[in-house]
């Protein structure tokens, strides 16, 4: 990752009833929304066991992506404004959890004003770690 960049770990918790082909769907819809944020890359993280007769030893884990920002702090509020506009699209039940150096806030599809100043307080702490803007 480059020095003036810093890395945003984005976690889809899907609905506790969502089956293995709904969640694989959410995930790639989210991830198609992400990619229509200036970041600079977004690749899928961590891993899970294949399940037993599959080819590969390890899958990508759903849902969990390092995305890499080296714009102004603009990116990061644009980055929380697709994810929260995507889980009002989704209904209830789903969760996505944004992780910047250790800290993390959740959002879900309930819209309110107390999350709303968490998401303004989360992007306040760390309006510092993002590089200034390009150009």
């Amino acid at each position: 990752m480059p020095e003036d960049s810093v890395s945003v770990l984005i976690t889809l918790e899907a609905d506790v009833d969502a089956d293995d082909d709904t969640r694989e769907t959410l995930a790639r819809q989210l991830r198609s929304e992400l990619r229509h944020v200036d970041v600079d890359s977004i690749s899928e993280f961590g891993g899970r066991e294949a399940p037993a007769g599959a080819k590969g030893a390890e899958l990508a884990e759903w849902g969990v992506w390092l995305v890499t920002l080296s714009a102004s702090g603009g990116v990061l509020t644009s980055l929380i404004s697709v994810a929260k506009d995507w889980l009002g699209r989704r209904g209830a039940g789903n969760r996505i959890k944004i992780t910047i150096n250790g800290d993390s806030i959740e959002l879900d599809g309930a819209s309110s004003t107390e999350q709303a100043t968490l998401l303004k307080a989360f992007v306040r702490r760390h309006q510092n770690e993002l590089p200034p803007g390009r150009g």
